[in-house]
């Protein structure tokens, strides 16, 4: 599958190029592949200082993170055609500061499921 990948801009000199990038992967490829993907490609900004955290989000659910310090989290096995052809992460300048938007971010998704029922 092809799948189109961007990235929020970190500072006004990274918004000078476009990030998105089209990528081939495995019909059955999850969030966990794509991020092994991405990381061998350098997809990522370099940031100095903070544990700067890049995370992907649908909506209102967030499906993966990865800090600059390494930490990895992917939410369940899902596959990335579940999610559709363009994914977008954005950007978090600390952990402490993802923290709370993944706090936000499950509270929302999961608000949204009480809401459906």
């Amino acid at each position: 599958m092809k799948i189109t990948v961007d990235r929020s801009s970190v500072c006004m000199g990274d918004d000078m190029e476009p990030h998105e990038k089209t990528y081939e992967l495995p019909d059955d490829a999850d969030c966990h592949d794509l991020l092994k993907v991405l990381l061998t490609d350098s997809f990522f900004a370099y940031i100095r200082g903070n544990d700067v955290v890049w995370y992907l989000s649908v909506g209102d659910t967030y499906f993966a993170y990865l800090t600059k310090s390494g930490r990895c989290e992917t939410r369940g096995d899902i596959r990335l055609s579940a999610l559709g052809n363009s994914l977008r992460f954005h950007y978090g300048f600390s952990s402490e500061a993802w923290e709370r938007i993944k706090e936000r971010l499950i509270r929302q998704s999961e608000e949204g499921v009480q809401n459906e029922a």
